[in-house]
C-alpha cells in the first residue's frame, strides 16, 4: 500500500534516517527521489524563556505511545529517582498508553507520571517559553 501512495505523491515524509531506510524498501528503489527526511523537534535557541522558581522538577514528554520511544525505560529510570520532588507529563497516543499506564501503577508513580493525550505543538513551545518545564 505504502508504495500505491507513493507512486501519485508529490513527496514522501520521514524523520529519520532509519525511517527513511524501511520507507524506500517498501516504497522501491524508482521512487527513492520523493523520501524527505524531515526532523521533528524544535529549535531551543529560537525562543525565548521565563523560568519560574519551584520546588517541583516538572519533565515533559511530547512521543507516541510506541515501543521505539522507550518510555517503559523512562518508567525505569524515573522509579530510581523516585524519592525526589517531580512530575512527568507525557503527551500523546498510541497503542501503549494502556500497558504504560499499568506499568506506571505497578512501580506506585501513578502520583508523579501522568500518560496525557496529544498536546498541539504551539502549546508545547508554550509551556517552554513560560517557564513551565524545568
Amino acid at each position: 500500500m505504502c508504495r500505491e501512495k507513493a507512486k501519485t505523491a508529490k513527496f514522501v515524509r520521514v524523520i529519520n534516517k532509519q525511517g527513511y531506510d524501511k520507507m524506500l524498501s517498501n516504497i522501491g528503489e524508482d521512487l527513492k527521489e520523493k523520501l524527505t527526511i524531515i526532523h521533528c523537534g524544535i529549535k531551543i535557541e529560537s525562543l525565548e524563556f521565563y523560568p519560574q522558581n519551584k520546588n517541583v522538577f516538572r519533565i515533559v514528554v511530547p512521543a507516541s505511545y510506541i515501543e521505539v520511544k522507550g518510555h517503559t525505560y523512562l518508567i525505569k529510570a524515573l522509579y530510581l529517582l523516585s524519592d525526589l520532588n517531580f512530575i512527568c507529563d507525557c503527551y500523546g497516543s498510541g497503542e501503549l498508553k494502556d500497558s504504560l499506564q499499568k506499568e506506571i501503577e505497578k512501580s506506585g508513580l501513578q502520583d508523579k507520571i501522568r500518560l496525557n493525550n496529544i498536546l498541539p505543538h504551539n502549546e508545547l513551545l508554550r509551556m517552554y517559553t513560560l517557564g513551565l518545564v524545568s
